[in-house]
């Protein structure tokens, strides 16, 4: 009881603070805009609103390491209060991503969870650089984009841990999966098959074929 009575105190202290309205503007614009009708029509403009994301993440994100790295050396309660509400900040803007993979996949419930179905997302960015892969994703996104399909960026979400990009051809349908770390599209025919073959499946073909 008294465990839970200090994370209530905790969350309490996090919370309670004037930090959070600095945000709220640009959250609530972004939440707007994420929900745009062009944005949901427009791959390009579905993909840029993505690397905007991306920017503010690699900017909030950076300081959630230096200040806990900053907490420890100090041994500073007040300083790691902070890095948790910067981090928190940047789950935010990871709802906001959520919520236009949400509406890209077609509300489906059961697409998404078991798109879940994997480790908790790492930062997208460190203080010594970006997520090694991310210009290779990029350039992925930005080439499906350009074939006029919607793509969604795993890493940029709180909720997408399977593969590291979405790809459908329009608002509504089943995503297939891509690695660009390994140049490979999960989609139905390659899954099928191997299936044939009787090879094995890697743990995100069995997730992306429960989704048929």
């Amino acid at each position: 009881m008294e465990d839970h009575l200090e994370k209530l105190k905790y969350i309490s202290k996090l919370v309670n603070n004037s930090y959070y309205p600095d945000f709220e503007s640009h959250l609530i614009d972004m939440v707007k805009l994420s929900r745009n009708k062009d944005v949901l029509k427009y791959p390009k403009l579905h993909l840029n609103f993505q690397k905007g994301i991306i920017e503010i993440l690699e900017e909030i994100e950076p300081i959630v390491t230096i200040g806990r790295k900053q907490a420890k050396e100090e041994d500073s309660d007040d300083i790691k209060v902070q890095a948790d509400r910067n981090r928190l900040i940047a789950c935010m803007y990871r709802e906001v991503a959520d919520g236009l993979a949400w509406r890209t996949l077609g509300h489906n419930r059961v697409r998404l969870r078991i798109l879940a179905q994997s480790q908790t997302p790492g930062f997208i960015a460190t203080p010594s650089g970006s997520k090694v892969g991310r210009k290779a994703e990029l350039k992925y996104a930005g080439n499906t984009a350009s074939n006029n399909c919607f793509v969604l960026i795993h890493d940029i979400t709180n909720l997408l841990l399977v593969g590291d990009l979405s790809l459908v051809k329009k608002i509504g349908d089943r995503s297939h999966l891509a690695e660009v770390k390994t140049k490979k599209l999960i989609a139905p025919a390659s899954i099928i098959r191997k299936i044939d073959k009787n090879a094995k499946l890697s743990k995100q073909e069995k997730s992306y074929f429960k989704l048929r």
